[in-house]
């Protein structure tokens, strides 16, 4: 018990602090509610009610084959990452789970793609899945995302669907 006690405090003091992870405590996280949103398919302002089991759905695109959905915030924030969250009950056997997924931030002239992009692949899951934004990109207002395709068996599926999604990050400090 004793070499316990002293392993952990030995990690203690080595570990520190840095100054990277200092400006990330200091940090003051947010989740950030759209003002609106369209795109394909209906309901995704149901997308960030609180613990709705309603969400967004897509039955022209029921295999999620590239289908969207913009999002427009008020003001502009320091995106850090995106929460996703599949149907939970009976609706997530129905649904085609998004599996490659893009995210569109701001555009910007000269840049490859148009602008900033992160993608991510997510998993067949019911539980809360996260795409991380570069530190590298600018506040946002605007959002796209895209699902190029999804997790699915053939012809059990009614529709491309997401439960929830929040947007988590912090207020721009440049105004």
């Amino acid at each position: 018990m004793r070499k316990l006690i002293v392993l952990l405090l030995f990690l203690s003091f080595c570990g520190g602090t840095t100054e990277e992870t200092i400006e990330e405590i200091d940090k003051d996280y947010s989740f950030f509610t759209p003002m609106n949103c369209a795109g394909d398919g209906v309901g995704c302002e149901k997308l960030y009610a609180e613990n709705a089991n309603i969400g967004w759905r897509d039955e022209e695109n029921k295999y999620c084959d590239i289908s969207s959905i913009d999002f427009t915030f008020e003001n502009k924030f320091q995106l850090d990452y995106i929460e996703i969250t599949n149907f939970q009950d009976d609706k997530f056997k129905q649904s085609a789970k998004p599996k490659n997924v893009s995210v569109f931030g701001p555009l910007v002239d000269g840049m490859q793609y148009g602008g900033f992009v992160e993608r991510a692949t997510l998993v067949e899951t019911k539980e809360k899945q996260y795409i991380y934004i570069s530190e590298d990109w600018p506040a946002v207002s605007e959002i796209k995302l895209e699902i190029q395709n999804g997790h699915f068996t053939p012809k059990s599926v009614s529709f491309c669907g997401i439960q929830n999604i929040r947007f988590v990050g912090y207020e721009d400090q440049n105004g």
